[in-house]
């Protein structure tokens, strides 16, 4: 008898979405994988030329002094939409990676910017990974040059979170030949420029003798019945264009359809994973101008006789500045390098919540840094005013964090339900002795913070299992869990993507892999004891204190207000 059958794991749900890469499923297990993980990925010199020339060109773009209006069309016209598109089509070609470096490199440069060109290239992306031969040779070329943009055209009043909401129609006509599109759709970035349109409608599909609404992708071109209704006024972005869109009675071609009808759903959901590394990549290069300007701040500025770079108190955020962005710099692009084009992926959510999460982190410790400067017109101030933003572009923060965590609990449910009663007693004795097999691939200089990521890994498959044991089937409505391993499994994966870039580095000799050593081994340490609470809770999941949380929101939410007495009237 098997144990996992025993406690009711079969029922595990499957949330559908994302797949691992293997590196990933054995760290979900409680393994280090250290021929996935060593040595640190790279990508080709021809590569690295093709984007080198993007990134001199963006470089060239912000230095010409561009208005905010003629800065996105410079940007699109030197290729930065350019990188995922395959070169047959006049595009780049580039890997993850690679699309990521040219993401990054605006992002340094602005916030704002690196937004307007993300969701130029998410406005065409369903074209990439559905979109047939005609269809890609008909516009992708002007996308490519710049001379065209497009956006993507999903939320909805009723459609947030959950795409399910979806409310605008596509109905067939009698003779199969068009589409009628009705519906209006919100929060549109580039939507009242743009001459292209991915527009996700609810269409009738017939499955199993049976019509059925479902939701299907359109690529439609910007007519008459295409009209901007209103411009949403958001705190920051400056120069981002937002806005509703109304679609009345627009009349689409049969050949608009991107991928077979009824496929919207899920090709919306690759979309959104594919773009996930755009915001991580973006955020990474907004951080290293936060630091730079914050360094400069601290080097400059003096207090108590003594330069702020000099203070316990700013050394510490600096630090924390500094290891945060080694941390997501590493994790995407040990990410990028394990995603292939198209498909749902856990890491792309990962990286996403772990970089926006640290930009936040690291916004909020500029504030102090620079202090009252941080509330005036500032490089800082705009930072932080726009960095906000990007904990909901691509998917919410928490609904990210439960996809990526469900989808891995998932594979980490398949492969205990594989396993022998016996074989699972076995593999608890070796983790509580430690007797598994150490990684190997990390620099001498990084084999202590190794034997960290080792032990916490260990201990995190336990805790994931325990998890899946009690609650089985039912694990979907155990949100604040989900989110617990979420976070654990981000926080251990950050660790073993710094500990391979830093034996790389220190590996290769080059002028900073001492630095990186110490920013390694400085993270990991970091990371277990934050780690040591998450993975406590889980593992002891009848001592937490969720229970009397959802009490205290229950009677808030009945009542509508604050309900204590007011201490004055006692």
């Amino acid at each position: 008898m098997r144990l996992a059958t025993m406690a009711g794991l079969h029922g595990i749900p499957r949330v559908g979405c994302r797949s691992a890469s293997s590196f990933s499923r054995r760290l979900l297990n409680g393994e280090v994988d250290s021929k996935a993980l060593y040595p640190f990925p790279s990508s080709s010199a021809e590569e690295k030329e093709r984007v080198s020339a993007v990134v001199k060109s963006v470089e060239a773009v912000f230095s010409s002094g561009h208005s905010e209006r003629d800065l996105l069309k410079g940007l699109l016209q030197a290729h930065t939409s350019a990188g995922g598109i395959p070169a047959e089509h006049g595009g780049i070609g580039a890997s993850a990676a690679g699309q990521a470096r040219i993401v990054e490199c605006i992002g340094e440069r602005g916030l704002s910017s690196m937004l307007s060109v993300f969701s130029n290239e998410l406005g065409f992306k369903a074209l990439l990974l559905a979109g047939s031969e005609e269809q890609k040779a008909k516009y992708l070329p002007a996308l490519v040059d710049g001379s065209k943009t497009a956006a993507f055209c999903l939320t909805e009043e009723s459609a947030g979170s959950d795409a399910s909401g979806v409310r605008t129609t596509a109905v067939e006509s009698e003779d199969g030949e068009w589409f009628t599109l009705q519906g209006t759709k919100q929060w549109v970035v580039n939507g009242s420029t743009a001459d292209f349109f991915t527009v996700f409608a609810q269409t009738a599909v017939v499955k199993d003798g049976t019509k059925r609404n479902r939701l299907s992708a359109f690529f439609v071109e910007r007519t008459a019945g295409v009209k901007t209704v209103r411009t949403h006024e958001v705190a920051g972005l400056d120069g981002v264009q937002c806005v509703e869109i109304t679609f009345d009675n627009v009349r689409v071609p049969k050949s608009s359809l991107v991928g077979d009808a009824g496929r919207g759903y899920s090709l919306q959901l690759e979309t959104l994973s594919s773009m996930q590394f755009k915001v991580a990549a973006g955020l990474v290069g907004g951080q290293k101008a936060l630091l730079s300007v914050c360094t400069e701040h601290a080097s400059t500025r003096e207090q108590f006789r003594r330069k702020l770079r000099e203070l316990p108190l700013i050394k510490q955020r600096l630090a924390l500045m500094a290891l945060r962005l080694y941390a997501c710099e590493s994790s995407l692009y040990l990410a990028a390098s394990s995603q292939p084009e198209g498909g749902l992926w856990i890491e792309s959510a990962l990286v996403k919540v772990l970089t926006s999460q640290a930009a936040v982190d690291s916004g909020n410790d500029a504030l102090h840094i620079v202090g009252s400067r941080g509330i005036e017109t500032s490089a800082v101030s705009k930072y932080v005013r726009d960095v906000d933003a990007f904990r909901f572009v691509g998917g919410t923060q928490e609904i990210a964090s439960l996809f990526f965590s469900l989808s891995g609990l998932e594979t980490a449910g398949k492969e205990l339900k594989s396993k022998s009663t016996s074989r699972i007693m076995l593999d608890r004795t070796k983790r509580t002795l430690g007797l598994n097999a150490p990684s190997e691939g990390a620099h001498p200089s990084l084999r202590s913070a190794s034997r960290q990521l080792d032990s916490t890994v260990s201990q995190l498959g336990a805790a994931i299992e325990n998890v899946l044991v009690k609650y089985g089937k039912k694990i979907t409505d155990e949100q604040i869990a989900v989110l617990r391993v979420a976070e654990a499994f981000a926080l251990v994966y950050s660790m073993a993507a710094c500990i391979s870039r830093a034996s790389k580095s220190a590996f290769a000799n080059t002028s900073s892999h001492q630095h990186e050593s110490v920013l390694a081994n400085t993270w990991c340490k970091h990371c277990v004891e934050r780690l040591a609470p998450i993975i406590a809770s889980l593992k002891n999941l009848y001592k937490t204190n969720d229970s009397n949380l959802g009490r205290v929101a229950d009677h808030v939410a009945a009542v509508g207000s604050y309900i204590p007495t007011h201490p004055y009237d006692l």
